[in-house]
């Protein structure tokens, strides 16, 4: 009977162990969230522009013509009717044109636009294209612009006061009222103004005229 008891001891003393183990589990490790990572969001590249072209602001001859229009106006009414000493005189032109005229007035008498002092702007030459020793080297008249855009004349030549363009774009003069009264000297030009240099210019250049019937072609 002791054997049983004690037995039967034993078994409740193992089941009291038994429930006391299995009745509180250990607590498990806590998950951490895994961070989702952001989606990289790409720099939006904006287009790039196409470079303009610069317009080309440099003026033609057929601008520079357009500056001079009331020039170009006079010397075509001249050349058409056939303008003499006292037409000229009224408006103040050279009376050595009608020498030169001839019988073929838009081919005998031409222009130049030449810019002569180098600051950009064309300046407006006349003079004859017919091969001769006196008349041909002779500017009859120049033209200039000013900063406004006005035509102003720089000078006219006579018989007797002669501008010639020489090969440095100097300005030879020569002047006389008789034989023995005559005059000469060298101007440097520049923005519209004739100045007295010292010395003698270079050499005159017979200049290369575009007639006025080629203008009106």
């Amino acid at each position: 009977m002791k054997k049983l008891f004690s037995i039967l001891l034993i078994l409740a003393l193992c089941l009291t162990a038994f429930t006391a183990c299995g009745g509180k589990a250990e607590p498990g490790p806590t998950p951490v969230p895994v961070p989702t990572a952001e989606p990289t969001v790409e720099p939006t590249v904006e287009p790039t522009a196409e470079p303009t072209a610069e317009p080309d602001t440099a003026p033609t001859d057929a601008d520079t013509i357009a500056d001079y229009a009331a020039v170009f106006g006079t010397y075509n009414q001249l050349l058409a009717e056939g303008w003499g000493g006292e037409e000229l005189m009224a408006h103040d032109l050279p009376l050595l044109i009608m020498y030169c005229v001839g019988d073929a007035p838009f081919d005998n008498i031409g222009y130049l636009l030449l810019d002569v002092d180098g600051d950009g702007t064309q300046e407006l030459l006349t003079g004859t294209l017919i091969s001769d020793e006196f008349y041909a080297p002779i500017v009859f008249e120049m033209y200039t612009l000013t900063p406004e855009g006005s035509v102003v004349r720089v000078f006219s030549s006579q018989e007797r006061a002669r501008y010639y363009l020489c090969e440095d774009n100097s300005f030879l003069f020569e002047g006389a009222n008789s034989a023995a009264d005559s005059v000469s000297c060298s101007y440097s030009y520049a923005a519209g103004t004739l100045t007295e240099i010292p010395g003698t210019a270079s050499q005159p250049q017979t200049l290369s005229y575009t007639p006025f019937s080629r203008l009106n072609a």
